[in-house]
């Protein structure tokens, strides 16, 4: 296994800079990084992760100045989002090999950690991804990361448990934005009729186009857990939607915390 240290930034910018591959925590879960303009570095990360080529990695930048020279920016919609867990995907003003895609779009984020932005201030553009097999769950701990990917890299920093949810992901290119992955709360007051019809018929759209958009609803009249309404149920079947299962559930905080379009 790969030599373990804790977070010190400057033992990890100095093996960065020597075009290494390190695994880091994040403000959302581990993740691969290396010098995002150093092109045989990002191309160890796609073997790492047997990622397929054709997905962009991610780039890490310090403060929005820097992410302005990459992408096109609205500021009035980033202004909630940076520092923090969301990725903001945008129309490229400069192309960078395995971060920007064939549509010429940059996924870049500005993340709320500090060891990671000490890091950041070093270098122009960081690459990063999550630290697992592609296809595999993203890890919040070391331990949750396979041995395969820990033995190929150049260096891990244990930084303890991440939050563990991957960072939201938005597409400004695009008007209005697009929700790319992310929470959408439904809330009605009974969530026994209008709002479970809408969480399953998105759920629907939502599978039908491989989106990583999790789906939920909940009401403001509901004060335990309960059943959903006959007559849902029946116009839901009728259109080929089973919701016979559905429970209605009350609304609380860390549901509006999590959610991304309410």
């Amino acid at each position: 296994m790969s030599k373990i240290i804790k977070e010190d930034p400057y033992i990890v910018i100095e093996e960065i800079k020597k075009g290494k591959v390190v695994i880091v925590p994040t403000d959302t879960v581990y993740g691969l990084i290396c010098d995002g303009l150093n092109e045989k570095s990002k191309e160890r990360i796609y073997r790492i992760k047997k990622r397929d080529l054709k997905k962009p990695l991610i780039g890490f930048v310090d403060k929005v100045e820097k992410a302005e020279e990459y992408i096109e920016i609205e500021k009035n919609f980033i202004k909630d989002k940076w520092p923090g867990p969301t990725t903001i995907i945008g129309k490229s003003k400069k192309e960078i090999p395995f971060i920007t895609s064939k549509e010429k779009k940059t996924g870049i984020r500005i993340p709320d950690y500090q060891f990671l932005l000490k890091i950041l201030e070093k270098f122009e553009i960081i690459a990063s991804t999550s630290a697992n097999i592609s296809g595999e769950k993203a890890p919040s701990t070391i331990s949750e990361i396979s041995e395969e990917v820990k033995n190929s890299v150049d260096l891990i920093v244990d930084g303890g448990k991440t939050k563990g949810r991957e960072s939201t992901i938005w597409d400004i290119s695009t008007q209005p934005p697009q929700l790319i992955r992310g929470t959408v709360l439904f809330v009605c007051e009974g969530n026994s009729c209008r709002s479970p019809m809408a969480e399953y018929f998105l759920k629907k759209f939502v599978k039908e186009r491989g989106w990583k958009i999790k789906v939920i609803s909940a009401g403001t009249g509901v004060i335990s857990t309960g059943k959903i309404c006959d007559k849902t149920v029946e116009v839901m079947k009728r259109i080929g939607i089973e919701i016979r299962n559905f429970v209605s559930k009350p609304l609380n905080f860390k549901m509006i915390e999590e959610a991304d379009i309410i």
